[in-house]
């Protein structure tokens, strides 16, 4: 195999991968999952969750675990829509954009 037939690839956790398999890999960070799931479940007092971590340390993985989650779970996905976006939106510079930004993956995700 020459140079030029070479692919490169990047793992991106949850793109394109069903909700089980997601599941099945996710291995670490199970007590932050448990408590981003309270959060949404309303089981705590809180209402917000903010992931923070250096590059690499699984918060993609970590929101696509709660993703699948939330898709699976009967009682979650009643009242809960995860939309997915883009790692990073550089078109997006107030509010406005953002929800328009917002519509957009949900219209996509309803089709």
């Amino acid at each position: 195999m020459n140079k030029s037939d070479q692919r490169i690839r990047k793992f991106n956790p949850g793109t394109f991968q069903p909700d089980d398999e997601v599941k099945e890999q996710f291995v670490v960070r199970k007590h932050e999952l448990e408590i981003v799931l309270k959060v949404l479940s309303g089981v705590c007092k809180y209402q917000h969750a903010l992931v923070v971590a250096s590059r690499g340390q699984g918060k993609t993985m970590l929101l696509a675990r709660v993703a699948a989650e939330i898709r699976t779970d009967d009682k979650l996905s009643a009242c809960l829509l995860p939309i997915r976006f883009m790692e990073e939106s550089h078109e997006i510079f107030n509010i406005v954009d953002f929800w328009l930004d917002t519509l957009f993956y949900l219209a996509r995700e309803s089709t």
